[in-house]
């Protein structure tokens, strides 16, 4: 598999992609106990289903780099648009 340099802008996710995200998560829950191996695996959907960019191919990335993404995607996710949407 070859590696590939890449760069991304941190974005929210879609509705179809939060979805999808909340179902992924709920299976995670489930189905790992260990914590940050659950975060890991999240981190690892997002990449790969939001930003179309597998982990194996991404050359340089760090779990600490993974976790940011996670977190940043998420965070953009849960915020409100209402005072940008009246302007």
């Amino acid at each position: 598999m070859a590696v590939k340099k890449f760069a991304l802008k941190a974005r929210a996710m879609t509705i179809d992609e939060f979805s999808a995200y909340l179902e992924e998560s709920e299976k995670a829950e489930a189905e790992v106990k260990n914590q940050t191996r659950r975060v890991f695996r999240l981190a690892q959907w997002v990449l790969k289903n939001v930003y179309k960019v597998d982990v194996h191919e991404a050359e340089g990335i760090t779990p600490g780099t993974l976790f940011d993404i996670l977190v940043r995607t998420q965070r953009m996710s849960e915020q409100s648009q209402l005072e940008e949407l009246k302007n």
